[in-house]
């Protein structure tokens, strides 16, 4: 019989599994709205997610948070950026989904972590070892052959991986929690959506109100599906190590690439299958690379 973990970084593992796991499976929900547009598809992703997200702030009585973040001005600004970005990356993802790129967006988050690493690097001074320097070089090559290969650009793919990479160094600017900020940024992200919303009801186009019932129940569960899995990100964030956190991010692209292949049959070409195997390759390089340099840590601390 299956028994619920009992100590915090046991709970913090599960919940991380299941965050990543429902990132990984969000392909399947984008695809039971493929009828619908992208933009409008976003357009309700922002609305449900404010009035899931101001709920929940609500019933765990941390509203006031968002407000000590609406009297900060500078993050004000800050998060205007970022929400600019994460609607930017919404709208490039589910388009993409929607449109049989499902394979390009797996490859944008396998290589959003490397990327992180260059941003690290050159905009907060952090330092990357040699090896996490041949795992960057090694997805800029997978991705180089590819371009030269199939002689397109892997615009999704980048445009996916550099917007979130990007939107993660703004958010490490900041001092604010996870869910208030995302509260602000779907808040700033809502009077165009509601504009768009309306033009749509007006035109006659739109959606909502002429949908069936079923597809009105998923837009309302786009608040849900938006915002559990970060809930769960930001539990286990809290209750286990960042270097375990850093290897359970793969299962999210991972389970997207096999959903692709395996599920919805989306053709891999061998050139493509190169590129994956450069970006696994890298992320194999630069996992045993942060183990190890969590190992020396740990071992120096207990000496100390």
């Amino acid at each position: 019989m299956l028994s619920f973990p009992q100590t915090p970084a046991a709970r913090g593992v599960l919940a991380g599994v299941l965050a990543f796991l429902g990132w990984g499976f969000m392909p399947l929900f984008w695809l039971e709205l493929v009828t619908i547009s992208s933009i409008e598809i976003v357009v309700h992703r922002i609305l449900w997610s404010f009035v899931f997200l101001l709920c929940w702030l609500l019933a765990t009585k941390e509203l006031g948070k968002v407000w000590l973040i609406l009297h900060q001005p500078k993050h004000l600004g800050l998060l205007a950026c970022s929400s600019a970005l994460l609607g930017g990356n919404w709208l490039l993802y589910i388009w993409a989904v929607n449109n049989g790129h499902v394979l390009a967006t797996s490859l944008g988050y396998f290589i959003n972590p490397l990327l992180n690493v260059l941003i690290g690097r050159f905009l907060f001074g952090e330092k990357a070892s040699p090896l996490a320097w041949c795992a960057i070089a090694l997805a800029f090559f997978g991705v180089g052959y590819q371009v030269v290969a199939l002689g397109a650009f892997p615009f999704v793919a980048l445009g996916l991986g550099v917007s979130f990479a990007m939107y993660g160094a703004l958010r490490k600017t900041m001092l604010v929690e996870t869910v208030p900020a995302l509260l602000v940024e779907t808040f700033v992200l809502l009077p165009p959506a509601l504009v768009y919303a309306v033009w749509l009801w007006w035109e006659g186009s739109g959606s909502f109100g002429h949908a069936t019932g079923y597809t009105h129940m998923l837009f309302v569960l786009l608040g849900v599906v938006t915002t559990v899995p970060l809930l769960l990100f930001t539990f286990a964030a809290r209750n286990i190590k960042l270097t375990t956190l850093g290897l359970l991010q793969y299962l999210a692209p991972s389970t997207v690439f096999l959903l692709g292949v395996f599920v919805l049959h989306e053709p891999l070409h061998v050139e493509e299958l190169v590129t994956f195997a450069c970006i696994w390759a890298a992320i194999g390089l630069y996992s045993w690379e942060s183990l190890r340099q969590h190992r020396k840590q740990a071992a120096h601390s207990v000496q100390k």
